[in-house]
């Protein structure tokens, strides 16, 4: 991926040095990101699908909740 990415002249501006632990609640995926220098990170993925997104975000609520 670097010689890729190296032979269609992209410079490296950062590097983000992190660890990620996922987990599933209730068809929810959550994860959390401990990135150096920067904290901790916590991001909610429904797994369930939704055809009003306020039904989803009241359901990640929920699942913040517990």
């Amino acid at each position: 991926m670097e010689r890729m990415f190296k032979s269609l002249d992209f410079k490296n501006l950062v590097t983000v040095e992190k660890s990620r632990t996922t987990w599933v609640f209730e068809k929810v995926e959550i994860v959390i990101d401990d990135v150096t220098d920067l904290g901790i990170y916590i991001e909610l993925e429904a797994k369930e699908t939704f055809t009003n997104p306020k039904d989803g975000k009241t359901y990640l609520r929920k699942i913040l909740k517990n």
